[in-house]
């Protein structure tokens, strides 16, 4: 009673490519045996997002993850969201520093980023151990755009709390990106005016002045600014 067929030609192996109904079976495996088993059109910028996807989880070799990561930024949007949340949870883990700054690149590109991915970026930008890594995460924050209102609040706690200056810089960077007229944003770049390293106060000055909020020109924020300021 209720017995159920389904068809699988034979040049399909179901080891590899499990019927699409299954569960667990993720949206790549199902497209790759929809492709597999009906001859549906293969698109090419698909087939070379999920090529991507594929190195940059798995491949052995840190650079050849490196390398994927930063090849499925250089797509846009053509590499689907499937291509930011893959590059905004598995690859910005990755147990190289390497890769995850190649990561946390890629998802400021146009187009590649979604909320997800930016939420990975703001706690990237918090936590990865990694100075270098931490540093790209902020800045890859700053080139968004509109409509991503939690990245400010972890980008004003970076510039206030983290222990390099590099790292502050580029929050402070960020910051005159995209802070607009956002009160605490605008609030954590004067205070920044103040920091102990002159590039901190240089790129604090250059935020605000970006926002339209420079007040004046302390004598504390002119050291290291005329880097920033254009």
């Amino acid at each position: 009673q209720g017995f159920s067929f389904v068809l699988v030609p034979a040049m399909v192996s179901r080891a590899e490519f499990p019927y699409p109904g299954l569960p667990g079976v993720t949206s790549d495996a199902r497209r790759q045996w929809e492709h597999r088993t009906w001859g549906l059109r293969k698109d090419e910028d698909w087939n070379t997002a999920v090529t991507n996807r594929e190195i940059a989880q798995w491949s052995n070799g840190p650079q050849d993850r490196a390398r994927a990561a930063a090849r499925l930024g250089g797509m846009g949007a053509r590499a689907g969201v499937e291509s930011a949340l893959t590059l905004g949870t598995t690859v910005l883990q990755d147990p190289d520093p390497a890769v995850r700054l190649a990561a946390a690149a890629a998802l400021a590109e146009p187009g590649v980023c979604t909320d997800p991915g930016a939420m990975a970026l703001s706690e990237c930008a918090l936590q990865d151990g990694e100075p270098a890594v931490r540093e790209q995460a902020a800045l890859s924050l700053g080139r968004l755009g509109e409509g991503v209102p939690f990245r400010l609040k972890a980008l004003v706690t970076v510039l206030g709390g983290d222990v390099d200056w590099e790292v502050r810089v580029a929050a402070a960077t960020a910051l005159g990106q995209c802070g607009g007229s956002d009160r605490p944003a605008v609030e954590a770049l004067r205070r920044a005016q103040r920091d102990g390293h002159p590039e901190v106060r240089g790129a604090a000055a250059a935020g605000l002045r970006r926002l339209g909020r420079l007040e004046g020109w302390g004598s504390d924020a002119i050291p290291g600014a005329y880097g920033f300021v254009r």
